[in-house]
């Protein structure tokens, strides 16, 4: 912790030219389906001789990775060799196992993790001691180590085709298309300043039968009430004798009264001739 020592003179030299060789295995389990960094058909000629490059055919499955690549891809400072910091490294598996598992593969990315903006306690570093004995006297070198710390982060995904989900998929859509036309005409019918004139667009007002309807109708019925008189009525209100006065409906009064001169117009015949 002398700020008056060079710190140029603790900087991590030639890391960018390190290696580092990666390892990373993945099992989906609901699919039976195991996968690994490392390709198959990767023979060890290839291990040997290969580093990481995305922008290769093959060369990005490779699983070792000089630093100067992942210090790139991160976007790391200068002062990351000083003061040290943390990288992350994240693997990602998306896999379409509808497919060959041939095309299940990892991507990588970098990125560095601390906040190198702050003026106290950038970087990476930690402390240790070291015990020992001299001369009969027990002492203590307490160092701090500053270094590169990385972080790996894997996150796997894998997917396959089944009927069921998309059976419930087409049913939640289809109901919820259903719903769609009902909450629409809730809102405009309610909450809108303009409601009246949807309504009068959407529901159609039948008004009264005119005069000439009810008119037409009264009489059907009156008719339907005289014939059902005729049926079914009291012969107490039909008279008996011509002179006294009908006391029924006025049209069944009139109907009996035509009868009666149409009956009286006949002629009649002598019983004695």
């Amino acid at each position: 912790d002398d700020k008056s020592a060079n710190q140029n003179s603790y900087k991590l030299k030639n890391i960018s030219d390190y290696t580092v060789l990666i390892k990373n295995d993945i099992e989906f389990k609901e699919f039976l389906v195991r996968k690994r960094n490392i390709q198959p058909w990767a023979t060890q000629k290839f291990i040997s001789s290969c580093t990481y490059n995305k922008d290769h055919p093959e060369y990005r499955y490779c699983p070792i990775f000089k630093l100067s690549t992942i210090f790139k891809e991160a976007e790391v400072s200068d002062d990351l060799f000083t003061h040290g910091g943390v990288i992350g490294i994240f693997i990602k598996w998306d896999c379409n196992l509808d497919w060959h598992e041939r095309y299940c593969n990892p991507v990588y990315s970098f990125e560095r993790l601390d906040l190198n903006t702050t003026v106290v306690g950038s970087g990476f570093n930690f402390r240790f001691a070291n015990y020992y004995t001299a001369k009969g006297v027990e002492s203590r070198d307490l160092i701090k180590a500053v270094g590169i710390r990385f972080l790996f982060f894997v996150d796997g995904k894998a997917g396959k085709f089944h009927i069921l989900p998309l059976t419930m998929n087409i049913g939640s859509s289809l109901a919820l298309l259903g719903l769609a036309p009902f909450l629409c005409d809730l809102i405009v019918l309610n909450l809108l300043g303009s409601r009246q004139v949807y309504q009068n667009a959407k529901f159609e007002t039948v008004s009264e039968p005119n005069e000439r309807l009810k008119k037409s109708t009264s009489k059907q019925r009156e008719n339907s009430s005289d014939k059902s008189l005729l049926r079914h009525g009291s012969r107490s209100s039909l008279p008996n004798d011509p002179t006294k006065k009908c006391t029924a409906l006025p049209t069944v009064c009139k109907m009996i009264s035509n009868n009666d001169s149409a009956n009286n117009s006949l002629p009649r015949i002598n019983p004695n001739m």
